[in-house]
């Protein structure tokens, strides 16, 4: 039996760390973005996670690439299609 991967494949993460020592995920779709993200808010990259979990990467990553959120990163909601506007209450 073999386990499953996500491949994120054309996404890169990186994982950055302030002055005070708190530690922040990004994902991007190029090191430039990251880097320069970095940059702007005076960060240092401690370095690029090729293979996080897919379970890491809903969570706790920040998204600062081009555009939205990937859909891959992303949690799947419940839809309910009698009430558009119903927001599922959060289980844990």
């Amino acid at each position: 039996m073999t386990a499953t991967t996500t491949s994120y494949k054309g996404f890169v993460f990186c994982t950055a760390k302030d002055s005070d020592g708190k530690l922040y995920y990004y994902a991007a779709n190029t090191k430039e973005h990251l880097k320069n993200h970095c940059l702007n808010k005076t960060l240092e990259i401690l370095g690029y996670p090729t293979n996080p979990a897919p379970f890491i990467v809903t969570k706790h990553f920040e998204w600062v690439g081009d555009g939205k959120r990937p859909a891959l990163m992303q949690v799947s909601k419940p839809f309910n299609y009698e009430d558009p506007t119903f927001v599922p209450p959060e289980k844990w």
